[in-house]
């Protein structure tokens, strides 16, 4: 499906690429080994916040998931039910906003915010109802920027993720105007940028306890080199925080807190 709007069109395109279908299916089964098998008789319920085109809807509905997924662009959403209706799965699909979402609170198991937080405005308002949502037990997952990584794919600048704040906004405004140029490898830069610790602080705040990308690596690899790094970066407070500088994005995983 085609349109005249250059951000579904980018996005159509960018979802149907081998490395994005690639990268969801590794997604996917992390979460699913976090979450645990389905009670008997049930089915995993995911929520998809800001689905875009759909492709990470379809492969937790491939998997045998109930999904619900959601996005503020309603022409996105047609190019998501079309091509779940093409691939034989069921998505319910909705038009919304991230910011209030549409559901009833404690809905589902795994809520899935994928490359989404750092293009919100209100990005509290997101998390915090992405956390509304989460049954007690269920995980959140978010994959967001990198603040303390010199390395990214935002904009044609050097270390970008380094300047203060301030510059950044400079820079932002800059690159929607005058100097389109500076985005050549991200054609809608983020807005925010954020790092595991920071964010794992919000998820504290918000009932749930966080696992980064080295707790996932040394609880949830299947052995070997991983798992080691994993278990090496949680035992050296500084090795973990090297890693983090030497990883471009922020990845947290919280499971919700079970009140007694």
């Amino acid at each position: 499906m085609s349109s005249t709007d250059p951000f579904v069109d980018y996005y159509t395109k960018q979802s149907e690429a081998p490395a994005t279908t690639e990268h969801f299916l590794r997604l996917r089964q992390m979460l699913l080994k976090v979450h645990g098998p389905a009670p008997a008789g049930k089915k995993i319920r995911v929520a998809d916040i800001g689905c875009g085109a759909g492709t990470f809807s379809r492969i937790f509905a491939g998997a045998g998931c109930a999904v619900r997924a959601v996005d503020v662009n309603p022409k996105l959403i047609e190019v998501a039910q079309t091509r779940a209706r093409a691939g034989g799965v069921d998505v319910d699909y909705s038009v919304g906003s991230a910011a209030a979402l549409p559901w009833s609170g404690a809905e589902f198991d795994i809520v899935a915010l994928p490359e989404l937080l750092e293009h919100v405005h209100d990005w509290q308002s997101v998390l915090s109802e992405a956390a509304r949502v989460l049954s007690p037990g269920g995980i959140l997952f978010v994959s967001t920027t990198n603040r303390l990584c010199p390395v990214q794919q935002e904009f044609d600048l050097p270390l970008y993720s380094w300047y203060p704040g301030w510059l950044k906004k400079r820079c932002l405004v800059l690159s929607t105007t005058t100097k389109r140029e500076w985005v050549s490898h991200a054609l809608y830069p983020a807005e925010h940028w954020f790092d595991p610790y920071w964010l794992g602080a919000e998820f504290r705040k918000l009932g749930m306890n966080p696992l980064d990308r080295f707790d996932l690596l040394a609880m949830y690899s299947e052995g070997g080199l991983k798992q080691w790094a994993g278990k090496i970066a949680r035992a050296v407070p500084p090795l973990r925080f090297i890693g983090h500088v030497l990883s471009p994005g922020t990845t947290i995983v919280g499971r919700k807190v079970q009140k007694a």
